[in-house]
């Protein structure tokens, strides 16, 4: 589980021989997913794939917390 205070942020990375979930429990937040942009919530869920980049940011004034899970191959 991880929590970004507003205004905080995950700088853009690549994954190489890995997927990422990203599911958000609380707050809001966006998704930079390989160059989409995307407003996050409670419910959603974001997959980045093998070879591809993302960075999440808190933009809201509340905790953002989610779950990351990294899929290795």
């Amino acid at each position: 589980q991880i929590t970004l205070e507003p205004g905080c942020s995950i700088g853009s990375h690549v994954h190489d021989q890995e997927e990422e979930i990203y599911y958000i429990l609380s707050g809001t937040g966006t998704v930079n997913d390989n160059g989409v942009v995307k407003n996050v919530g409670p419910g959603d869920a974001i997959k980045t794939g093998d070879g591809e980049s993302h960075s999440i940011s808190n933009n809201g004034d509340v905790p953002l917390v989610f779950l990351a899970a990294i899929i290795l191959f």
